[in-house]
Parts: C-alpha cells; structure tokens; sequence
C-alpha cells in the first residue's frame, strides 16, 4: 500500500474503517490495525470516521488523561471544537462531556457546555431535564451571554 496511489490506500482505509465499532469498547483489534496503517502510511485519520471518532471520544472523555478530566480546555473551547458543522457526532460527543462532567461532580462546566445556542434543542440538554441543580446554573449562564 505504501506505493499505491492515495485513492487506493484511502479506499481500503475507509473498508477497514468500516469495521471498527464505534461502541464503548477500547480493546479493538481493527483500531488498532487501522491505527498503525494510518501511522505507517502517513494518512489522515479523518479518512476514517469510525476510527476518527473514537480518537475524539478519547480525547474527549477516555479513559485516561482526557480534556475534561484534566481540564486543559474551558468548557468554551470544548464546545468550539464540538459545534463544528462537519462534526456529525456532536450530540453523542456532548454527552460523553457532560457526563464525565457530571461523574467527576463539576456541574458548572457542564452547565456552561448545555447554555450554549448549539445545545438548546439537544437530547443531552432533555435527558438533564429533571436535574434542578443543573437547570438553575443553565439558566445563570443563558443570562451572561
């Protein structure tokens, strides 16, 4: 693959990407695989969405050092990389954040992730309905902007 034209190894990329589940488990032997041919082959990752997510999941909220558990992004620049219009998993990734917020007990930041314009009419923002606490501080935050 490595003198084959780039439509070729992106094609056969794409087919392997294909079978990698996007589900929450980490030990996937076609990840792995598709990740040393993507490093091997020097390629971009986003020729496969599959493989693509699950980097962002982690990065995100995986299970070791991520973004949110580190808190190397506001809650802010978070979401500016969420709300990108190409992002097709947007609410699936905003829920993985407010989550781990909610988990790790910051619901500041959470609330500050479900205030925001691209999240009003989200899943994420109507399964947290029922949480007061958390309504309230949406509400605090809708008022600052």
């Amino acid at each position: 693959l490595r003198d084959a034209p780039r439509s070729l190894v992106r094609e056969v990329l794409f087919h392997i990407d294909e079978d990698v589940e996007v589900t929450d488990r980490y030990d996937d032997v076609e990840l792995r695989l598709i990740h040393n041919l993507i490093f091997d082959l020097d390629e971009d990752i986003r020729c496969c969405p599959n493989a693509f997510f699950k980097l962002k999941r982690d990065w995100l909220a995986g299970r070791r050092e991520s973004v949110v558990d580190s808190e190397a992004l506001t809650p802010e620049q978070i979401c500016d990389h969420l709300e990108d219009p190409e992002e097709v998993n947007y609410e699936e990734l905003l829920r993985l954040a407010v989550s781990r917020y909610m988990n790790l007990g910051k619901r500041f930041q959470a609330a500050r992730m479900l205030a925001r314009e691209a999240s009003k009419e989200s899943k994420v923002k109507e399964t947290r309905r029922n949480d007061m606490q958390l309504n309230y501080l949406i509400s605090i935050y809708k008022e600052d902007e």
